[in-house]
């Protein structure tokens, strides 16, 4: 058996598409569908998929081709008993660490670097070991430290080299984040850079998917964040929002297209309106969402 969650594509049902998962089980050929439930958003499937996977155990479940357990985020797999996960604690623990990387992690521990963390503003002289005994509460891990201090790492729990500060570009086109397309279906946890590698064919704007990743666009070429699936209109040009001016002293539902040309003299500025109706700005000439007073 198998069991996964899945968006008809357009024209459609249950019943008519003949999706039957997305298996690498080269033995398990299904010859039927069963509908166990159907669900009003991608994210209430998800959590069925979750759920069912957790009680059946597909992933050791020898009657499942389910090769991983579905998660929130993505999956997970969980083919080794304890006796193997034994050897390789014991395998890594007993590596032999050459002395060209000792040297490497003794001058990373020792050499001073400035370092900088938002939440404290100020600049640190400090070197790797100086600063993990300066915040023993935030439980600083040397490795991830070390390769920052190297600079095979961008950041570390805040902490990033002082010249780096300003980078906050080549950390937001690398952080995973849970993105969705409505024609792929599937959620995908990807960095920008690799849903740009992933689908070469549709030309994606490395600083476009960055603006969506930030929150400050919805959508580029159909790809937003999974939680902003159901977003339509969301820059709101096409939605219709409920709007409120004291000077009118009525409420209007209207689009922001349309407030623009129903006010003309008013001269109204189209992004100022976006941000109003996605919260990020309180009003704009006067004209806010109507919040019931």
């Amino acid at each position: 058996m198998y069991i996964g969650q899945r968006k008809c594509p357009e024209g459609k049902t249950p019943e008519t598409d003949p999706y039957l998962g997305s298996y690498t089980d080269k033995t398990f050929k299904p010859t039927a569908k069963f509908i166990i439930g159907r669900y009003g958003s991608r994210e209430d499937a998800l959590r069925a998929e979750i759920k069912l996977h957790k009680d059946n155990n597909v992933s050791k479940n020898p009657l499942f081709a389910n090769k991983a357990c579905a998660t929130s985020t993505g999956f997970f797999c969980n083919h080794f008993t304890d006796e193997h996960r034994k050897k390789i604690s014991q395998s890594l623990m007993g590596r032999k660490i050459s002395d060209a990387h000792k040297k490497i992690i003794s001058q990373s521990n020792s050499k001073r670097k400035d370092w900088y963390h938002p939440d404290h503003g100020e600049v640190l002289n400090r070197s790797v070991t100086e600063l993990i005994n300066m915040f023993p509460d935030q439980k600083l891990k040397r490795s991830f430290l070390c390769k920052v201090s190297n600079e095979k790492k961008f950041h570390y729990r805040g902490w990033k080299l002082l010249k780096n500060r300003e980078e906050k570009f080549r950390h937001n086109r690398c952080i995973s984040r849970d993105w969705y397309h409505p024609i792929h279906g599937e959620i995908l946890q990807r960095s920008c850079s690799e849903l740009i590698k992933m689908f070469p064919e549709q030309n994606l704007n490395r600083g476009h998917l960055v603006q969506v990743a930030l929150k400050k666009e919805i959508k580029h070429k159909n790809w937003r964040l999974l939680e902003n699936k159901d977003v339509k209109g969301g820059d709101g040009k096409s939605k219709p929002i409920n709007w409120f001016n004291p000077t009118y002293g009525v409420i209007l539902q209207k689009s922001c297209t349309e407030l623009i040309k129903m006010f003309p003299e008013q001269a109204l500025n189209r992004q100022n309106l976006n941000s109003v109706a996605r919260g990020k700005r309180k009003h704009h000439k006067n004209w806010r969402l109507y919040s019931g007073y």
